[in-house]
């Protein structure tokens, strides 16, 4: 199944709203609260993906090797994070996306001109 960055943000509304959080009808404190609860989350994950990437040279053992299923799987949990953000903010997929599209081209841009 092939999904748009609006299908996302709406099945991810639709389970929070199942776990009892509707950021649009949420007070601002609420939202505040489920944005820090996801920005935490989202920085967890990202430090648990790199658990699974054998970043660290003095460990030998592990050093270069990367659990790609877990990888996948903690980026998931990451990506989740960052759209409960991104519901909290009002945010909507073609906005996502257009701000995703600008900063690919600000990247390629930059890399032609040699930041």
């Amino acid at each position: 199944m092939r999904m748009t960055l609006h299908d996302l943000l709406a099945r991810q509304h639709a389970a929070q709203r199942s776990f009892g959080f509707d950021p649009t009808r949420a007070t601002p404190d609420e939202r505040m609260a489920n944005a820090r609860l996801s920005h935490t989350g989202a920085v967890t994950e990202l430090t648990e993906v790199m658990d699974e990437i054998g970043w660290k040279p003095w460990k030998a053992s592990t050093y270069g090797t990367v659990n790609t299923e877990r990888v996948a799987d903690e980026l998931a949990d990451v990506l989740l994070f960052v759209v409960n953000l991104a519901l909290v903010a009002g945010v909507t997929g073609d906005q996502l996306q257009e701000a995703i599209e600008a900063a690919w081209r600000k990247n390629e841009r930059r890399q032609r001109e040699g930041y």
